[in-house]
């Protein structure tokens, strides 16, 4: 079945039609994006490995993103160098958030309060801590 998509740009007085026949597309910033192409909690443990080994965590505090039966990742300021783990343990500050809106948040292409005031994101614990979490995800 074809689809007409009619998307409107912000501050442009124009419009852009569409046709496709994919059920499985959904638009972000930078066009189109298949929605079966989420990444794993293993490639997401990964990148965020990375991360921290390049900008560190936050300092004698503990993360923990909960992906809502997706499994958890979590980042322990505690050690030294900081750790990143799939471990379910207590943590300062405990995020819970689908993997999709993560993967938008750290690619930059959600912005992480515009998140939070929608009620994609949540905060449990310290809010002082996911306050940090930009120097990390950006």
């Amino acid at each position: 079945m074809l689809t007409m998509t009619r998307l409107f740009c912000k501050g442009k007085a124009r419009a852009i039609s569409l046709i496709h026949n994919r059920k499985d597309l959904r638009w972000t910033k930078r066009g189109p994006k298949l929605k079966g192409n989420a990444m794993t909690l293993e490639e997401i443990t990964a990148q965020m490995q990375t991360r921290v080994a390049d900008k560190g965590g936050i300092d004698g505090k503990t993360v923990k993103f909960d992906f809502s039966g997706d499994g958890v990742l979590t980042i322990d300021g505690t050690k030294s160098p900081a750790e990143v783990n799939n471990d379910n343990a207590d943590a300062d500050c405990t995020v819970i958030v689908e993997k999709d809106v993560f993967e938008s948040i750290a690619s930059g292409e959600e912005n992480a309060q515009m998140a939070f005031m929608s009620g994609k994101l949540k905060v449990e614990g310290d809010m002082g801590i996911a306050m940090q979490l930009g120097s990390i995800l950006g």
